[in-house]
């Protein structure tokens, strides 16, 4: 009978990989904070510009394509973490160059593919609360619409309960690419997420939740703590595809 792994046995074992391989995680993860500023700032300037023109339609369009431009860029640099966690799991010689194998032709279209669908998902999932807070304006001194603001809530709390099963199948997606790179299809790759997932996105959902007083600590220390609970994490996420791949028996210890 298979065994899968408990929260703290992925954790600790995420600890001993990682143990002298920070390094290229570290330099992955300021690099991935200056790329974030530098997509933010050139998403910022180009909406503002849009706005000058005063058309609300061009400016939702555009932010629209912005956000999908930060969502690729995001996801890119994500998939390069699995890649790097995956090699030091695997035991295997880690390069800083890695961090940038979503670009790499074999698993670019693939990569691509996962993060438009991550961001059409997400959009389509919150359209409907999106479209309230647009309708809802409030500033000190108005009255507050109180039913208005608990349509949006639910709206907004019906959209997390559909989109979060999707994301994390679709976050399991990047280690499928490349586990498997013979696949040539994204599709393929996004339809054997939902296969291999099945039954499992609770575990994967309170892992994910498991970290947030970590999270809230790191932010605490104005984001300097990230540099180190980054890689902790996708260290983690990582162990937890292998462990889901190749559970240990029930008689074996993780």
């Amino acid at each position: 009978m298979d065994r899968y792994a408990k929260r703290y046995e992925l954790k600790d074992k995420a600890k001993d990989f990682l143990d002298g391989n920070y390094t290229p995680l570290i330099g992955g993860i300021l690099l991935f904070f200056v790329i974030l500023i530098m997509v933010t700032a050139m998403t910022s300037i180009i909406e503002a510009m849009v706005q000058v023109s005063g058309s609300a339609q061009a400016l939702y369009i555009t932010q629209l394509l912005t956000g999908a431009l930060a969502q690729i860029c995001m996801n890119f640099m994500t998939f390069g973490f699995a890649f790097v966690c995956l090699k030091i799991a695997c035991r295997q010689h880690v390069f800083f160059a890695d961090l940038f194998y979503g670009f790499h032709p074999d698993v670019f279209r693939k990569a691509l593919l996962i993060a438009l669908c991550k961001y059409i998902a997400n959009k389509v999932c919150f359209l409907g609360s999106d479209l309230l807070s647009r309708n809802f304006h409030w500033a000190p001194g108005d009255s507050l619409d109180l039913l208005q603001l608990l349509y949006i809530l639910l709206a907004r709390l019906i959209g997390f309960i559909i989109y979060i099963p999707i994301a994390l199948t679709l976050d399991l997606s990047n280690y499928l690419v490349l586990d498997f790179p013979e696949k040539q299809s994204g599709m393929e790759i996004i339809k054997d997420s939902f296969r291999v997932i099945k039954g499992h996105r609770k575990r994967f959902l309170y892992l994910q939740l498991s970290f947030i007083p970590l999270d809230l600590l790191a932010y605490l220390t104005f984001g300097i703590g990230y540099l180190w609970l980054m890689p902790y994490e996708q260290m983690t996420f990582a162990l937890f595809y292998l462990d889901l791949m190749h559970p240990a028996k029930k008689e074996d210890t993780f």
